[in-house]
């Protein structure tokens, strides 16, 4: 018996058992391999694990909306967005492997029969020594009222930080479930302030007499410049060139995205590259009058050491 251990990214909330349980993977069938929308059948994949390989043409989104469809126990998706999920995503079981594992994993289920599994959600990882970087939704300027001021003066944790929650309000949803809790993971600007505001009181504290601006120069001065691997602290956004980019899609129910060529490649700093995104929207179902009608997705542009990611947004509005 040939037996292999992968660890992949979950922020699945429920202490689920899931022991010994059959894959299921659609090798070699195309559209089944990556999980196109409505094409897997309930009957086939109920009660099973479902394992997708890698695809541009298929979001990790709609994949996992595929497994919650078809009543899968859980899901095995592999994805180069595994820096970009949120907490919320995964309203259903489901792991993502990077593209590494994907293809050991891939390539094992193909050789194999009769495979089974199990998975451990609620594993954290401690003491994990992981450099920094500027994640791709932070503002990096300029400021709108005072254009010359280009970036920030200091940056700080914002990126799923572990947050006091209101009890009566929900935390996390799976399926038809609204969980509550006293905490949560949350990201965004509410988590980066406090850490700083932090530690301007506590420099208030120690130097009550400071002004402001010693503070902020005590801040800006003291601030670590390099990550934990003491090379410069990166933006998620830009890369070395020369480099590769892939186009990853999230496109929401209802919204078909394609983006021509799937691949660019630059050359030296400064070079540019074109490309073509079609958007298609399923208006079907819409009656004539009706009040706005809209939805949303990204298209990110992702390097191939996925370190960095160019993200923009994808807005279909429909006002008959």
């Amino acid at each position: 018996m040939i037996q292999s251990k992968f660890s992949g990214l979950s922020f699945y909330p429920k202490s689920i058992l899931i022991f010994d349980d059959p894959f299921y993977y659609g090798k070699g069938n195309t559209s089944k391999d990556i999980c196109s929308s409505n094409l897997l059948d309930p009957s086939e994949v109920a009660g099973k694990i479902l394992f997708f390989s890698y695809s541009n043409e298929s979001a990790a989104f709609t994949q996992m909306d595929e497994a919650n469809r078809t009543r899968a126990k859980a899901m095995i998706l592999v994805t180069d967005f595994r820096p970009f999920f949120r907490p919320n995503d995964f309203y259903f079981p489901a792991i993502a492997l990077g593209l590494k594992d994907g293809e050991i994993v891939k390539n094992f289920m193909t050789r194999t029969v009769n495979t089974t599994a199990d998975i451990k959600f609620h594993i954290t990882n401690l003491d994990q020594k992981l450099a920094p970087q500027v994640v791709y939704f932070s503002s990096r300027g300029p400021y709108r009222i005072t254009p010359r001021l280009r970036k920030q003066d200091v940056v700080a944790p914002e990126v799923n930080v572990i947050a006091a929650w209101m009890p009566n309000r929900e935390a996390a949803v799976t399926g038809s479930d609204y969980l509550v809790s006293d905490y949560r993971l949350l990201s965004g600007t509410s988590m980066s302030s406090p850490h700083v505001v932090g530690v301007a009181a506590l420099l208030r504290v120690v130097h009550a007499y400071w002004s402001v601006t010693a503070i902020r120069s005590a801040l800006m001065t003291t601030a670590y410049t390099t990550d934990s691997t003491h090379g410069p602290i990166l933006d998620m956004t830009t890369g070395d060139s020369p480099a590769v980019y892939h186009a990853v899609v999230e496109a929401p129910i209802g919204m078909n995205v394609t983006v021509e060529p799937q691949v660019l490649s630059f050359g030296p700093k400064g070079s540019t590259r074109a490309f073509i995104l079609r958007v298609d929207v399923d208006l079907r179902g819409v009656k004539p009058k009706t009040v706005y009608l809209g939805n949303y997705g990204h298209l990110s542009w992702v390097d191939a050491k996925q370190r960095h990611v160019v993200r923009s947004p994808i807005v279909s509005a429909f006002a008959p």
